[in-house]
């Protein structure tokens, strides 16, 4: 459990607490695994995976130090994160966090909402985990959004323009590539090794929170985010389709700055 009270001997230790579900740490299984059901229904499948990871080292993937956070407020759960740091490529990768929200207003140790706090608590693990292993802070934090474009409905549009632009607000840079999430996230049980850019596959937005570089978006680093998120990530080959399509899109950046050079 980490203690988010350090250094407020004015509050309660009980009013905000992160339990990090990994390693056999599985009292707060259950309210996990309930988090997910209300924040993210679309990732039901993904459950007995996550159950699973309670039981595991942080670091049973060699090519990852993995967390799930519950976070409780006043000893109730009041959300979840998800989040890995990606060894090979230095970067942190935000797979969830969702919170509920009657806590989402919530204002503590100068964070806004308590969205943002959790990022920054993030941020301190994930410089942690790489100091762990001898590495200099991470390149930064990349997230994917759902992008309005990938709905019809008017609710739906506006839920995802709202959380793209709270992620900015937070220091968040989109990230200029043609990404989809693989269409075996969501759908594990239809037989599909490699993906396809279908219905089934969702259009993302990538996001990054940059602790290196000040903000430079080039193309190595783009290819630093592919090679942590669909190749390593999600398992997928170099020539599956949407590795080729993230690939050209990045291409074609580093093209234009040439072609804008000369």
């Amino acid at each position: 459990m980490l203690d988010t009270n350090t250094n407020r001997p004015d509050t309660p230790r009980s009013d905000i607490c992160i339990h990090d579900v990994v390693d056999g740490q599985v009292e707060f299984l259950d309210a996990l695994l309930d988090l997910y059901r209300e924040l993210f229904p679309q990732y039901i499948a993904a459950l007995p995976r996550i159950r699973a990871r309670a039981f595991l080292p942080a670091d049973v993937d060699p090519r990852f130090i993995r967390h799930q956070w519950v976070v409780t407020y006043h000893d109730d759960p009041a959300g979840l994160v998800s989040f890995k740091l990606a060894l090979r490529q230095n970067l942190g990768i935000c797979l969830s966090i969702g919170i509920r929200p009657a806590y989402r207003s919530i204002v503590w140790q100068g964070s806004r909402r308590l969205s943002n706090f959790l990022i920054q608590k993030m941020i301190g693990q994930l410089e942690i985990d790489a100091a762990s292993q001898g590495n200099p802070s991470p390149f930064g934090l990349v997230v994917e959004v759902e992008t309005p474009s990938g709905t019809t409905d008017p609710v739906l549009k506006k839920s995802r323009l709202h959380l793209s632009e709270r992620y900015q607000e937070y220091g968040f840079l989109p990230l200029p590539v043609t990404y989809h999430e693989p269409a075996c996230v969501r759908n594990p049980d239809n037989g599909q090794l490699l993906s396809q850019v279908t219905d089934d596959a969702e259009p993302m937005q990538l996001l990054m929170l940059f602790l290196q570089g000040q903000g430079c978006i080039s193309p190595d680093l783009l290819n630093r985010v592919v090679d942590a998120l669909l190749v390593e990530h999600y398992g997928l080959p170099e020539d599956d389709l949407l590795v080729r399509q993230a690939r050209e899109s990045i291409k074609r950046i580093g093209d234009d700055k040439n072609d804008s050079n000369n």
